[in-house]
């Protein structure tokens, strides 16, 4: 048999007490961190979708800009076409208002020249 003293025996006592220990904080130190891992997953799984999301609106709405940007430039054509349109009726309007106001007077003239005409003959 071997002799062991009991000094030693409590000395391999403590130690193993203390590689229980150590051993005992480590494994709740890689539950902790494991927990805390899977958290951050979930945590970046759920940052990764709705970055996703985010993409997806920011493009739909790139895409409903440039509808927009498109929508207005013709907008803004067919106005002007309108304005040029009118001008030219305006122009139009000046010019038959124009001409009426002389075949108006040419009447006036011919009115005033016929009665003249008949006041001669009733004479």
């Amino acid at each position: 048999m071997v002799e062991v003293k009991v000094g030693d025996l409590r000395a391999v006592a403590d130690v193993v007490r203390r590689i229980v220990t150590d051993w005992d904080t480590f494994v709740r130190a890689v539950e902790a961190l494991t927990r805390e891992h899977e958290e951050q997953r979930a945590s970046f799984e759920r940052f990764q979708r709705e970055h996703q999301e985010l993409r997806v609106g920011h493009e739909r709405l790139l895409r409903e800009h440039e509808a927009s940007i498109e929508a207005l430039t013709e907008l803004r054509e067919a106005h002007h076409a309108l304005l040029r349109e009118r001008e030219a009726s305006e122009h139009a309007l000046r010019d038959l208002q124009g001409r009426y106001d002389a075949l108006q007077q040419d009447r006036q003239y011919a009115s005033d020249e016929l009665e003249a005409v008949l006041r001669r003959l009733k004479l």
